[in-house]
């Protein structure tokens, strides 16, 4: 079984033909891609170019490429900036492994309250730790960072495990 039977077939000879152009196509553009050919493809693009502009180009691209990367795996606008906040974004996922979520729209000492509420062994510690947030952050006052930070941890000791479970002093 031979393929000359198949060569007065028009089509079946356009596809064969197509097929040997795209592979000399390959073999002259891509394995034959030496450097004379590399350096009349950067002329034809970026005009008469040296080592030194060619050199410095690539490290623009390199130093811009790095950015990028960097802004995508930093994302520094996520960051709080705000050190007050932090630590009341701890607060709130600290009582939310407990089962307090705070609801939208529900202000710091009202959330307090009804964790609390919800927490009576820890009402003490959650309140002082509300109490210092709502000094620091809106009566202006210089709350010491570090008792917040305090106050935080020994919540986080004594608040039990698990949701639904209570704790004891």
């Amino acid at each position: 079984m031979t393929l000359r039977r198949y060569r007065d077939i028009g089509w079946l000879n356009e596809l064969r033909f197509g097929w040997e152009n795209l592979n000399y196509g390959w073999q002259r553009w891509v394995l034959d891609y030496q450097g004379e050919r590399q350096l009349r493809t950067l002329e034809r693009m970026f005009g008469n170019i040296d080592a030194r502009q060619l050199g410095l180009l690539l490290v623009a691209c390199a130093a811009v490429l790095i950015a990028l990367l960097a802004l995508l795996l930093l994302k520094p606008w996520k960051f709080e900036r705000d050190p007050q906040l932090r630590l009341y974004r701890r607060f709130e996922r600290l009582l939310a492994r407990r089962g307090v979520i705070r609801q939208d729209g529900e202000g710091a000492r009202d959330f307090a309250e009804r964790a609390a509420l919800q927490l009576p062994s820890m009402a003490e510690a959650i309140g002082e730790f509300a109490l210092l947030y709502e000094r620091a952050r809106y009566a202006g006052e210089a709350v010491d960072r570090n008792r917040m930070q305090n106050v935080l941890a020994r919540l986080g000791r004594r608040l039990p495990w698990r949701s639904g479970v209570r704790g004891t002093l």
